[in-house]
């Protein structure tokens, strides 16, 4: 049986783009979901701790929104935690010295 990930790579370049755009934010939502989750919070307190409302997380949590990124930050701050971009590509020696920059 295929992976998803071999599924992904087969497609044609255009539909693999959208493809790994939709994991990845399937991926990240559901680990907020799980930080969330594992703090004991409901929705209402990571609202109430990220100066949201309610709906807007469920709708977030949902996937029925596109976030901002300012939204995202809110929701990573409330949760203390931290979003890093990690790369697995040549010429990352100079990003590395960034990281203390760029994460949250």
């Amino acid at each position: 049986m295929k992976k998803w990930d071999d599924f992904i790579n087969e497609m044609e370049p255009e539909r693999r783009k959208e493809a790994q755009i939709i994991q990845a934010k399937a991926r990240m939502v559901s680990e907020l979901i799980h930080i969330r989750e594992t703090l004991g919070w409901t929705q209402q307190q990571l609202a109430d701790a990220a100066g949201m409302k309610q709906p807007a997380i469920a709708r977030f949590e949902g996937g029925t929104t596109a976030p901002s990124i300012e939204t995202i930050i809110r929701i990573a701050l409330a949760l203390n935690v931290q979003i890093r971009f990690v790369g697995s590509t040549a010429g990352l020696e100079e990003a590395a010295s960034f990281e203390e920059e760029v994460f949250v």
